[in-house]
C-alpha cells in the first residue's frame, strides 16, 4: 500500500506524530491516557495527535468499550519523505522488545492521570 505524501500529512519521524506512532507500536492497545503519561505530554495533546493519525489512516482504534485503544495500521506507509516506502509494520518490526516502563518526567502528571 503506497500513500501519497502531501504537505498536510508529511510528518517527520522525530515529530510529535512520530512519537505517538512509536509509542503505539511499542504499546499496542494503549489508551490516550497511557500514551500521555508515557510521553510526558497532556492528554489533550495526545487526543489532537490521535485525531490526525486516525484521519491519515495510520492507526486503528477499538472503541467498542468506554476507553478507546489504539494500534498502528501495519500496512499504512509512514508519511515521512525519507521513509514513505516503508510501512508502519516494517518500522515496528525493527523496534526492540518492549522496554521496562520508565518513570515519567512529571510525577504530578502521573498522579493526575490516575484520577
Amino acid at each position: 500500500m503506497q500513500s501519497t505524501i502531501n504537505q498536510q500529512t508529511s510528518w517527520r519521524i522525530l515529530s510529535s506524530h512520530g512519537a505517538i506512532l512509536f509509542y503505539i507500536a511499542r504499546h499496542p492497545g494503549c489508551t490516550a491516557r497511557e500514551t500521555a503519561v508515557g510521553l510526558c505530554v497532556t492528554e489533550r495533546t495526545v487526543w489532537n495527535l490521535l485525531a490526525d493519525l486516525r484521519q491519515a489512516g495510520l492507526i486503528d482504534t477499538d472503541s467498542s468499550k468506554i476507553v478507546h485503544r489504539y494500534w498502528i495500521s501495519g500496512e499504512a506507509c509512514f508519511p515521512d519523505p525519507q521513509l514513505h516506502c516503508l510501512t508502519l509494520g516494517d518500522i515496528a518490526a525493527v523496534l526492540p522488545a518492549r522496554a521496562e516502563d520508565l518513570p515519567c518526567c512529571d510525577e504530578g502528571l502521573l498522579e493526575r492521570a490516575a484520577v
